[in-house]
């Protein structure tokens, strides 16, 4: 694989990532703008080296990117797993360790060439982060109602 594509897969997973990111980062997330670069151009350069590392020393290529890719998900997982957090009732972080996952496969996408696919997901993802939002709180809007009741004696 030429230095060209290589500097063009990994580029672009680093913006795919990076707008994912900026969404967190606009909410104050714990893992941000960074983080979500990272992690996509890590999954590309992981696969990268699935297709044009390991490629040279096995004759199942497509086995070995296969056992990368879900490695590299599996793994993701427990990076995910760190942003999620319990407070007495409420879960916190569930929306950014997926939106890690997204980029992980994002890069591994970018990284096996399947740039329409990587592109299309991260319209999705963004989406569903920035105009669904609105109707998530409608659906999951929950009102507390209280009432007083006053006895005469």
């Amino acid at each position: 694989m030429d230095v060209f594509l290589v500097a063009t897969r990994l580029i672009l997973a680093a913006i795919l990532g990076a707008v994912i990111g900026i969404e967190r980062e606009i909410k104050n997330r714990a893992a941000g703008f960074r983080t979500h670069i990272i992690v996509s151009v890590g999954a590309c350069l992981i696969m990268l080296i699935g297709i044009d590392g390991i490629g040279k020393f096995s004759s199942d290529t497509a086995r070995d990117t296969a056992r990368i890719a879900g490695q590299v998900i599996s793994g993701i997982g427990f990076l995910g797993a760190g942003t999620i957090l319990q407070k007495k009732n409420a879960v916190t972080g569930l929306t950014t360790a997926a939106t890690l996952w997204l980029s992980a496969a994002i890069g591994l996408a970018v990284g096996i060439g399947y740039y329409e696919g990587a592109i299309i997901a991260t319209v999705i993802c963004l989406v569903t982060l920035i105009s669904l939002n609105k109707i998530s709180d409608l659906i999951n809007k929950k009102t507390i109602k209280s009432y007083s009741m006053i006895f005469d004696t």
